[in-house]
């Protein structure tokens, strides 16, 4: 073995062991390549620097890798690209990199003037990447200016000299490129996404986009950070437009329709709260231009046009304060489901009672809070106290008469309560009888009797000297009220009709109002005839 490696120049040759020449070990058919004899204590270091030496001959090309160095992974050839997109996103063209990445910056963009690490800073700029100003030279030479085809920088990578540099280190050689030079990726004339080095394809080309001017740009980045509450870059380049376009966009799909059913849901009750639908401020006009601005960002891809939609957001007038009119969606999903679950028979019940003070106030104190923005008045809060003293005013309405349970009517005549027979007054219909739910205190039972017809000779509807109200169980099934179903109260086809109806909540008091209210709308005089009962 000692003599193997004197003869191949890998020892110093011994005049005992082997004839000592000048000819050199190894020759090559190529011209002008001159090998000589291996250098290296071992074969394995004559091996690695012949190696060397014929890689040296073949890609002459600089800047470059070291020989000596690995290839570089997908994964570290990523790392590189994303802080290469930190860096050209950001004002200073650099970005702070962890120590436990300085050997792989060093070992790639600083061999390749990749951009470079300086004092623990990845830095890109136009003197720190050799590739930005080769290729803009190389392209200008060939009448390429406004846009490079990914192919054709792929060939000029190897000029004036071959480098060697496989596939994927040269798409982040042209990536880089394309974030230095702020240039977008396009497929024919539609703009593609490049995310990855494995992204780049050789059909593409590079060049430069459409972009928002920069005044436009200022005014969306004021507002879209105070009305969408997201952070968003400050830096006009075409990597930071999709940033910043995709940022908005996606608050946008998130909270339109919310918006969309607040706008719905004031709309339908706009009488009952006091709201002018065609004024052009307040709750009910904010939450419309709320909604259309998210309507037309979520639904806007062209990310210029983005751009200058929310740039325009503090012309609209409820958009003027941007950080109160984001209160509008960030709350509206609550307060639809608010208004879809207040009892509006009661509200309307009271409206109706015109002269009645107390119930003025009720619906003032309601519309006050109407007319105003969310962020300084809760409607939620105004709609359940609202209800709550409607239904309290309702209930302390003076009856007309007292039945006590178990007994027939006023007339004496049998009740199905006292176990007679219910037989109604000549002229009244017969309501189906359905069964009631209790209570823990007990229900209320309710008679209603409708007034209509002739008048007998005392004034009294329906013709007879003496009312005669009957206790007819109202049509009412738990489980449909509960889920949300139509109230099966049901008026009498006859011109009048007494039903009875089980108060035990204020839903069924909401339903029982809005039974009512129908009858006086359609000219009925309507006596009402409460019981109180307490269970046992």
């Amino acid at each position: 073995m000692t003599a193997l490696k004197q003869a191949y120049g890998a020892a110093n040759p011994q005049p005992s062991d082997v004839q000592e020449d000048t000819v050199g070990v190894l020759h090559t058919l190529a011209n002008g390549l001159r090998i000589g004899d291996p250098r290296g204590g071992t074969l394995a270091d004559a091996f690695k620097n012949l190696t060397g030496e014929l890689l040296d001959w073949s890609y002459p090309g600089t800047p470059g890798l070291p020989v000596d160095e690995k290839p570089p992974t997908r994964a570290e050839l990523g790392k590189i690209l994303d802080y290469a997109k930190q860096a050209a996103a950001d004002p200073t063209h650099g970005v702070g990199v962890p120590p436990a990445d300085h050997k792989l910056l060093r070992r790639i963009c600083n061999n390749l003037h990749l951009g470079e690490l300086v004092d623990h800073r990845y830095v890109l700029d136009l003197s720190t990447c050799w590739w930005s100003r080769h290729l803009t030279q190389e392209g200008a030479k060939e009448g390429y200016t406004e846009h490079f085809p990914v192919h054709r920088l792929r060939e000029w990578l190897d000029l004036p000299k071959p480098r060697g540099l496989d596939r994927d280190l040269q798409n982040l050689i042209i990536a880089v490129f394309a974030l230095q030079q702020q240039l977008g990726w396009y497929e024919r004339d539609t703009k593609v996404n490049v995310s990855d080095v494995r992204g780049v394809e050789d059909r593409f080309q590079l060049r430069q986009p459409p972009m928002p001017t920069a005044e436009a740009w200022e005014a969306a980045l004021r507002f879209g950070r105070a009305f969408f509450g997201k952070e968003l870059p400050s830096f006009r380049t075409p990597a930071n437009l999709g940033v910043f376009a995709g940022t908005l966009r996606k608050v946008a799909e998130d909270y339109a329709d919310h918006a969309a059913k607040l706008v719905d849901a004031l709309t339908r009750h706009a009488s009952v709260l006091g709201l002018d639908e065609h004024a052009p401020t307040g709750r009910l006009a904010t939450a419309r231009e709320v909604a259309d601005m998210l309507a037309m960002v979520a639904t806007e891809r062209d990310d210029v046009v983005l751009v200058d939609v929310v740039a325009s957001g503090p012309g609209h007038t409820g958009l003027a304060e941007p950080v109160a009119a984001s209160e509008v969606f960030k709350q509206a999903d609550r307060l639809t489901r608010a208004l879809n679950a207040t009892q509006w028979g009661l509200l309307t019940a009271i409206a109706g009672r015109t002269g009645d003070g107390r119930a003025s106030a009720v619906l003032d104190r309601l519309r006050t809070v109407a007319r105003h923005e969310q962020h300084g008045s809760d409607l939620t809060a105004a709609l359940d106290e609202a209800v709550s003293a409607a239904a309290t005013l309702l209930a302390e309405a003076a009856p007309t008469d007292r039945v006590e349970p178990g007994l027939g009517g006023r007339d004496g005549r049998q009740t199905p309560e006292s176990g007679g027979t219910e037989t109604p007054p000549p002229g009244r219909d017969t309501p189906s009888v359905d069964t009631r739910h209790q209570h823990p205190d007990g229900p209320v039972d309710v008679l209603v009797e409708l007034g209509g017809g002739h008048q007998g000779d005392d004034g009294d509807p329906g013709g007879d000297a003496t009312r005669h109200p009957v206790q007819v169980p109202l049509q009412r099934t738990p489980e449909v009220l509960r889920n949300g179903g139509e109230s099966q109260v049901t008026r009498p086809d006859a011109a009048t009709g007494q039903r009875r109806r089980v108060v035990q909540d204020k839903t069924d008091l909401e339903e029982l109002v809005t039974a009512l209210s129908g009858e006086l709308r359609d000219g009925r005089t309507v006596e009402v005839t409460w019981t109180v009962r307490v269970a046992p």
